[in-house]
């Protein structure tokens, strides 16, 4: 298991072979904390033989859309942030990866700035 918590192919640590074509590949679910994930993959037959792979996990923000609102409308999150806008059993997950200011609108019920909108705010 790398650093930040989280599992590889479901597991502490994986092994795995290679396909026909010489790859490999595993599935890395980051940790529950937000901030630095990392894992290291060796190969058994090649001493030294390494590859660093990292990611920042970010917050979970959730937004509920409805007809003719979105709660909370506005919102202030850490740079990284991942923002789920859920509309009854369906979602759609963005991450802002950039500080500034993101706006969000219905386009059935307004606009940039007006009717059904919000603003989210990265730090």
């Amino acid at each position: 298991m790398g650093d930040g918590g989280g599992l590889v192919n479901g597991a502490g640590a994986a092994s795995t072979g290679t396909n026909a074509l010489g790859i490999a590949s595993v599935t890395r679910t980051l940790g529950p904390a937000a901030g630095p994930h990392s894992d290291t993959a060796t190969v058994a037959d090649l001493p030294g033989a390494r590859a660093v792979f990292s990611d920042t996990a970010g917050a979970l923000v959730t937004i509920q859309v409805g007809n003719d609102f979105f709660r909370p409308q506005i919102d202030s999150v850490p740079t990284g942030s991942f923002i789920k806008f859920v509309w009854g059993n369906a979602s759609f997950i963005v991450r802002i990866t950039g500080v500034g200011r993101y706006g969000y609108h219905c386009v059935y019920h307004g606009g940039v700035g007006s009717g059904v909108f919000g603003v989210i705010v990265t730090e």
